[in-house]
Parts: structure tokens; C-alpha cells; sequence
């Protein structure tokens, strides 16, 4: 019995513990059983390592049990390996559930409930609160930290643990902070805190509450913090009596705050009955509820505004669909029953278990994860009695069963990662200290050549006194003051096995330390560059803003010059008005521009004669041709549209972009002065004049190839101005899709939320990319994707990503060829997933039938649909479809836009 466990949390070590205290190693059924967990994080754990509170060590004491179990021969645990179809980090190794299948007797869901719950009405203005936890327990994710800075008043979504568990770290003194386990960066960003009040909401009253009396207790007691007094009107036991639980919390919120409220500069706050409408400037719209015969919480009408710096998202978590078929997205869990997963047509899955959040929701504390643990595996042991399980004859996962099932080694598989490699080489010396040595093995001496050339080093042959050529495999070393390479014997190669031991190899270490002791002898080291002295540099500074502050006043004095001509000359005197005066940057750019030009077109004297003269002219337009006059329509479906093709253009050098890249990585804004954009030789910034806002790249219709998108990116990565990149028929392909979601997924900029890439003939494979990236994104809220042929099988990508994300908003797909049985794929993985943030979305120009009609208006009377905005423009929906739309319309109350131009709607 070989069992896979997909979690690294308290649910899968209590469930391996259960399964192997079960089955002793010394029975004859125990020394057949296999217990093998697997994590996306490095490290075990899960919840207990990344979730429990700093100030809540004794939690953590179950750590003590797990590596107990981890002891075990019988067990293992593979770091780094995601499983399933939601990408995680990408250094991971992905693997999808079905290659487990193959190999593994059992499989075990303990992976936990990973995706926050996102309120509709407040979208992505709203932070989520695991954001936060991840950001003050040290998260392999490094999410983005909190503005504390810029923050007086926060409101909390939720009256859960996690709410109070927060507020409880945040206003606390930074003496309290200090000994905890809280990363230190996040410590000194919390001790730079203006936070004075925490506002806890949720829609319904104390006795409804999530929190458990010991939390509430911690945070009434907090030192020099105060609670606002509650209403004790709001404080009256339910109707039909109070359990104990709500007991006890009624009576610790009638006796307040440890602290007297009035006496503290920081406070907090329980808003009851609250439910957010939408955001607004400088707070949140509050709809005030009351509570039905069944204590649920029901609008009265009325609302309220509140005013807040920040709002949190905490209304609690779902888990991933790692397989779509066995996943429940209306309860965001797995499907299941008894432990027994359950696939989408309600067939119970032989040797498929579900346990802990993944199998319950997000409920309950560690006692209870454990229990269920605990009932899971002995169900499972129970179910393998008598059982025939499948042969397993040890065959071990090839990378046939899944194409990324094994990477590359991190010497990489072209000049790209050499040069990346090489460029972590740097970054790692500069960063821990000069070395006196570096070895590569194998390929990698490609990458120490690149380094060699930085210090001028030529490579000379070995000594073959001490490093005897002895075979094909090449070591290399270098030192200050040598690069050399020699060769050994090969060795074993790599097993297909990914659970096989790593091959050794053989070097001649007595031979490579002598020469590492020469060089220390000699005191020599790698990138060992001077340092220069602070008094220098603080001179070198000051001289270079006395030279600027000359220039600055010199054009000062310059350009009012020029005014004063400018007036005398509008006041009728005979005088020359040379051009307006520019700085030194604004002329080098114009020569620079000027000489570009030249370059490509020549002057008068000496043309460029590669363009030809009629270059520019305007082509006659064609006659019209015969109109069409059948009264029958005809079925048949254009190539454009089964198809859609870019335009055929040559795609620019990619040294035409280089001023643009120059002036995004020095960090700048467009200023007043030069709205509404400023241009370069290729491409423009759009100021915030413009429409939509804010700053962006305007690179539509520049014909940026493949080759340029990434430059450009890199650049776009260390402005922290831009907010939105517009790319339209620049036919970058499914090459340069590979970099934009290498963008999104990697977080480069948090700031971008804005990707318009149409026409840039990407397919299902590079929008297959895009959508891995963009599934759990929490920044990018607009994709504009129209005459790319993503073709039915892209949209299946999209569906994925559907299915999952929580914050885009608007999606185009105007004649991308998905035809019907993309849209029905869109519409059935928007079903799944009712905290879906999309609010716009164009379909126009798709051969959409009557099908997608139905498909749509199906989503629409599902009750989960939050869409404002639905565009169905030339397409074939007929009366059908456009009347199976407005059925589902009748049971929605969003819809504000429709958009059904030519789509064959008749009276």
C-alpha cells in the first residue's frame, strides 16, 4: 500500500501519524505501507508554520508529534512539487493528480483551504487578510506589506480568529512585538505604525460571531488599547437562549476593555450588522441588516458611510480544485462524503480520501483537523481490507507521464539562463562577500566563463600534475588569478526515478584545496573591488548637485530671456526669437532622435534608398463589392472569425525602444508640464489626463516583436509609476505571452493592473501561460485579449483561471475563434467560482450561437453572476439565445450594459 498525501499541514501529518500508529512497521501489513506528503512550500507544516498567530507559540507544539511521525522509514516528505492545475511558484515542479494515479495505491486531499473569500462589492479594494498573515510569519510568497505608515484607521471584514488575531499584532507596542517570530523587516515596518483604531465588522449581530471567547479575552487585555463600548441593547441573549459558548462571549463584551475607553490613543471596534455596498473615496458604503426567523442576516434599506484608511478581507477561505471534477465550487471544497471524494456526477472515487479543510471548509481549530484526520485514515485502512489494489511494480514517474513532471537543472537549457545564471552568481558574491574560489560542474562552465571575462581572466590549460584529464565530464575553477578546466569521469546519469538518490561524482579534492589555499594565501578574492570612502562619496555627491542646480538655474535664466524677447516681439519690436531654450537631457534626446532618423531615412542630399518614393502614398479604394441579396442567411462561418489573423507587419530593432527603457528605469512620472504624453522614438507614456488615468506605456501599433516585450517589461518592472501597458498589434506571440506571464506571475510590479494585448497572435499555448499566471493574482483586474486566435482550447485555459481568480474585472475576447464550446467552458467555470470578480465581458465576433446563449443565461439565473457589462456583437445568437439570455437576466440584478449589434435578433 503506497499512499500520496497532497498538504504539508497539521491535517496530512496527523492522517500519515494515524495511518502509520495503525499499521506498526513490525506487522506483516505495516512493513507494506508507504506514506509519502507532498507541499508546494520548501517546508512541512503548513497552517502551524505560516498561519498561527506569532504571540500563540504553544500552538505550534504539535510540530513535536509531526516530526515524530517524520522519523518514521516508512515516510517522506517532497517539498517544492505542486500538484494540480493551479500554478504556485515558479521554482516548483508541477505535477497534475492524474501522474500520481499511476503510482500510488491511495490518495489523500489534505492541502488545506488556500484562496480567500473575496466580498463582491468590494472587489480588489479590499486586501486580503492572508495576506497579511503571510506578510508577519515570514511567507515563501513575500506578499506585498501593509502602508501602516499611511494608515490611522483600518477596518477588518469579518468577525473571525484571523480578524482579531491581527488587530490584536497591530496595536500592539512595539515592546510586545519585539520577542516574537516575526520576521524582521515586517518589525520594523509595524514599529513605523500611525494605525490608532481597528474597525471589526461583519453582517450580524455578537451572538453570531465567529471568534472563540479565549481570542476575544486576548484582545479586551491587550495593554494600553481600549475597546469602544457596545450598545447593551445589541448584547441581549438570542431568541431561544444562548449556548455556552455565546454566553460567555456576551458577558466579556458587557464588562469591555481591560483598559477604560478614553484613557488609551489606541482603540478598536465591533460594527455589527454591517454588510459592505461598494468603496468609495476614503472609506466604505455600509448597507445596514437585521436578522430574519432563521438568524440570518437581511437588508433593511438603509446605509451608512464609513471612513477608513484601509479594509481587510477577512470572511474566511476556500480550497483550490487541484481536480476540477471533484471540486464543489459553490462550497469552494472538495466534494465529499465520509472522506470519500466524489466526482462531479456523484460517483464515489475508489481510493480517493479528502480530510481537513480541503475536505470541510475553513472551520474549526486544531483539535478538530485532527479528529477528522484521525476518522479519515482508519477509514481508509478500513477500506483496504479485503481490498485488490491496483499492481504497483515500482515504476516511477518519467516525464512522459506529464511534459514538466522534471526541470531543468539550473544551468538552464540556453543562453538565457546561462546569462541569468551568471548574473545570481554576481548578485551572490557582491552580496555575501568576495569568494576565493568558484567550481562548476558540468555545463556549468559556461557560466563561469562569463564571470572570467568580467576579471580579464584568459583560461589556461591544468596542471596534469595535479588535475589529470581522466574522461568526458569537465570541471572548471576559478580564482582570482586563474580559469582553468579539466575533465573526469563522467557522472551516473540522473534517474527517472524523482525519488532516486542524486548521482555522485568523484573530484580530486586534495588537488582542488591546495589551490583554494594558495589563493588565500595571496589574499586575492573575486569581485574584491575598492570601496570608496564615505567622506568621497558624500563630496562626489554634493558636486554633482552643485553641477545640477548650475544647469537648472542657467536654463532658468535662459528661458526667462527668451520670454522677455517673446514679449517685446508681441508688443510689435523687430526682434529674433530663437527657439524656446531646453535642458541638456532634452536636447541629447532631440540629437539623438535626429541622428536615428538620418540613419533610416537619409537627408535630401543622400536619401535612404532601401524605402521606395511611393512609400507613403495613399493606396485608391477598391469598388464596392455586389451586395449580398439572398434573404437567406448564410451559415457559413468566416476564416476571420474561425481564425483571426494580426496584421502582417516587420517587427522593429529592438535598439529603437531603448529611449523608452531609459526613461522608465530611472524611476520617473510624467509631470504636469508634459501632458498628456510624452513621445519616444518608439512608443509614448500616457499622463493622467488621458483617458482611464493614470500612467501608462503606450506601445500599440509599434510593432515590438517577441524580442522587444521583454526589455521593455524588465523596465516597466523598476518604474513604480506605471499602472498600465498597452500592447496592441505588436505580434509578439506566444514567445513574448511567455514573458508577460512570467510578469504577472513573478509580481514584478504591483502596481499594473491594466495588460491590452490584442492582436499579437498569441495562441492557445501562450494564453495557456498567461491564465496559469493569472490565477491566483491578486493585482491585475483588466486583460483585453481581442483577435488573438486562442481558439476553443485557450479558452479552456481562461476557464481554468475563471474558476479560481477573485479579481479581474473585465475580460475581452472579441473574435478570438472560441467559438461555442469556449464560451459554454467560460460559463460553466464562472459557475464554480461565486466569488468571481468579473464584471465586464465582451464575447462579440465568436460565431456564438444559440448555445452560448443558453450558456450565458444559465450563469446569469445561477444567482452567482456579478457581470455589469455583456457584449454578444456580431454573432449568430438568433431570438434562441438572445431570449435564453433574458431569461437568466430576470433573476439577476447587476446586469447594467448589453451589447447585442448584429447578432440576428429579430421582433
Amino acid at each position: 500500500m503506497k499512499i500520496a498525501i497532497l498538504g504539508g499541514g497539521p491535517s496530512s501529518f496527523y492522517c500519515a501519524s494515524r495511518i502509520l500508529q495503525k499499521a506498526p512497521i513490525a506487522s506483516s501489513r505495516g512493513k507494506e505501507i508507504q506514506v509519502h506528503i507532498y507541499d508546494r512550500l520548501w517546508a512541512p507544516h503548513g497552517l502551524v508554520r505560516y498561519g498561527v498567530a506569532p504571540d500563540h507559540p504553544e500552538v505550534k507544539n504539535c510540530t513535536h508529534k509531526f516530526d515524530e511521525t517524520a522519523q518514521d522509514p516508512r515516510f517522506k516528505y517532497f517539498g517544492n512539487v505542486n500538484i494540480g492545475s493551479v500554478p504556485a511558484f515558479h521554482h516548483n515542479v508541477e505535477l497534475p493528480v492524474s501522474s500520481l494515479r499511476a503510482h500510488y495505491s491511495h490518495i489523500v486531499l489534505a492541502y488545506g483551504a488556500g484562496l480567500p473569500f473575496v466580498l463582491p462589492a468590494l472587489g480588489s479594494s479590499a486586501i486580503p487578510a492572508l495576506s497579511l498573515v503571510h506578510w508577519y510569519t515570514g511567507h515563501p510568497s513575500n506578499p506585498v506589506p501593509p502602508p501602516l505608515d499611511k494608515t490611522q484607521h483600518m477596518t477588518l471584514m469579518g468577525h473571525g480568529n484571523v480578524s482579531l488575531d491581527i488587530a490584536r499584532l497591530f496595536l500592539s507596542s512595539s515592546e510586545r512585538i519585539a520577542p516574537l517570530d516575526i520576521p524582521r523587516d515586517a518589525q520594523d515596518i509595524m514599529s513605523t505604525s500611525k494605525l490608532e483604531h481597528i474597525s471589526i465588522a461583519s453582517r450580524r449581530g455578537p451572538a453570531q460571531v465567529a471568534f472563540t471567547a479565549k481570542e476575544l479575552r486576548e484582545l479586551l487585555n491587550l495593554p494600553d488599547v481600549s475597546m469602544n463600548p457596545i450598545d447593551p441593547r445589541l448584547l441581549e441573549p438570542p431568541p431561544g437562549g444562548a449556548s455556552r459558548q455565546q454566553s460567555r462571549i456576551l458577558d466579556l463584551l458587557r464588562k469591555g476593555s481591560a483598559a477604560k475607553f478614553g484613557t488609551t490613543k489606541k482603540t478598536w471596534s465591533l460594527e455589527f450588522f454591517r454588510s459592505p455596498i461598494k468603496p468609495i473615496e476614503g472609506g466604505v458604503e455600509f448597507g445596514i441588516n437585521g436578522l430574519n426567523e432563521a438568524q440570518r442576516a437581511v437588508p433593511t434599506g438603509e446605509t451608512e458611510t464609513h471612513k477608513t484608511d484601509l479594509v481587510v478581507n477577512s470572511v474566511g477561505y476556500r480550497s483550490e480544485p487541484v481536480e476540477v471534477n471533484w471540486y464543489d465550487g459553490a462550497l469552494g471544497r472538495v466534494r465529499q462524503s465520509g472522506g470519500r471524494v466524489i466526482d462531479s456526477e456523484g460517483n464515489v472515487l475508489e481510493r480517493v480520501y479528502a480530510s481537513g479543510w480541503a475536505a470541510n471548509g475553513a472551520k474549526g481549530v486544531l483539535a478538530t483537523t485532527m479528529m477528522d484526520a484521525y476518522a479519515v485514515a482508519e477509514r481508509l485502512l478500513e477500506d483496504s481490507i479485503g481490498q485488490e489494489l491496483p499492481s504497483y511494480d515500482g515504476a516511477p514517474l518519467r516525464p512522459s507521464d506529464h511534459v514538466e513532471s522534471l526541470r531543468m537543472s539550473w544551468s538552464g537549457k540556453d543562453n538565457n539562463d546561462v546569462l541569468k545564471a551568471a548574473s545570481f552568481v554576481r548578485y551572490t558574491i557582491h552580496n555575501k562577500g568576495p569568494f576565493v574560489a568558484l567550481i562548476g560542474l558540468g555545463e556549468a562552465r559556461h557560466v563561469l566563463q562569463l564571470v572570467a571575462r568580467e576579471h580579464d581572466l584568459m583560461e589556461t590549460s591544468p596542471d596534469p600534475d595535479l588535475l589529470p584529464n581522466s574522461g568526458p565530464y569537465p570541471i572548471t575553477i576559478l580564482t582570482p588569478t586563474l580559469y582553468t578546466t579539466f575533465y573526469i569521469v563522467e557522472p551516473e546519469p540522473f534517474s527517472e526515478d524523482v525519488f532516486a538518490p542524486f548521482p555522485t561524482t568523484v573530484l580530486p579534492n586534495n588537488a582542488i584545496l591546495s589551490i583554494v589555499k594558495n589563493v588565500i594565501a595571496s589574499g586575492k578574492k573575486m569581485f574584491d573591488q575598492p570601496i570608496m570612502p564615505l567622506a568621497e562619496l558624500r563630496a562626489a555627491k554634493l558636486t554633482r548637485r552643485a553641477i545640477l542646480l548650475a544647469a537648472a538655474k542657467q536654463k532658468e535664466e535662459d528661458v526667462n530671456a527668451w520670454k522677455e524677447l517673446k514679449r517685446r516681439k508681441e508688443m510689435g519690436e523687430d526682434v529674433e526669437l530663437p527657439e524656446r531654450p531646453i535642458s541638456g537631457r532634452q536636447r541629447r534626446r532631440r540629437e539623438k532622435m535626429e541622428k536615428r532618423m538620418a540613419e533610416i531615412w537619409g537627408d535630401e542630399e543622400s536619401p535612404n534608398q532601401e524605402y521606395p518614393s511611393n512609400l507613403f502614398e495613399v493606396a485608391p479604394v477598391p469598388k464596392p463589392a455586389e451586395v449580398f441579396q439572398s434573404s437567406e442567411i448564410s451559415d457559413k462561418i468566416s476564416n476571420y472569425v474561425l481564425q483571426p489573423t494580426a496584421e502582417p507587419v516587420v517587427t522593429c530593432e529592438v535598439n529603437l525602444l531603448n529611449e523608452m527603457i531609459q526613461w522608465l528605469e530611472k524611476d520617473e512620472d510624467i509631470v504636469a508640464s508634459q501632458e498628456p504624453r510624452i513621445d519616444f522614438v518608439r512608443g509614448s507614456i500616457l499622463g493622467k489626463t488621458t483617458v482611464g488615468g493614470g500612467t501608462s506605456v503606450d506601445l500599440c501599433k509599434q510593432v515590438v516583436g517577441p524580442k522587444g516585450i521583454k526589455p521593455i517589461l524588465d523596465a516597466v518592472a523598476k518604474n513604480s509609476h506605471i499602472d498600465r501597458f498597452l500592447l496592441g498589434n505588436n505580434i509578439v506571440g506566444d514567445e513574448g505571452a511567455k514573458v508577460i506571464a512570467d510578469f504577472i506571475k513573478d509580481e514584478k510590479s504591483k502596481r499594473v493592473y491594466n495588460f491590452y494585448i490584442a492582436g499579437n497572435s498569441i495562441s492557445p499555448v501562450g494564453i495557456g501561460e498567461i491564465a496559469n499566471a493569472l490565477c491566483t493574482n491578486t493585482t491585475v483586474t483588466a486583460l483585453w485579449l481581442k483577435r488573438n486566435p486562442l481558439l476553443t482550447e485557450g479558452a479552456k485555459h481562461l476557464a481554468n483561471m475563471l474558476s479560481i481568480n477573485t479579481t479581474l474585472q473585465t475580460l475581452d475576447l472579441v473574435n478570438t475563434g472560441i467559438l461555442d464550446a469556449g464560451i459554454v467552458s467560460l460559463m460553466q467555470a464562472l459557475k464554480q467560482n461565486p466569488a468571481s470578480g468579473l464584471r465586464h465581458l465582451y464575447l462579440g465576433s465568436n460565431a456564438e450561437s444559440a448555445v452560448s446563449g443558453h450558456a450565458i443565461g444559465s450563469y446569469l439565473r445561477s444567482g452567482f453572476s456579478r457581470l455589469t457589462s455583456l457584449f454578444c456583437s456580431s454573432s449568430r445568437l438568433g431570438d434562441e439565445g438572445i431570449v435564453a439570455i433574458a431569461e437568466g437576466l430576470k433573476g439577476d440584478q447587476y446586469m447594467e450594459r448589453l451589447g447585442f449589434e448584429s447578432a440576428r435578433c429579430g421582433d
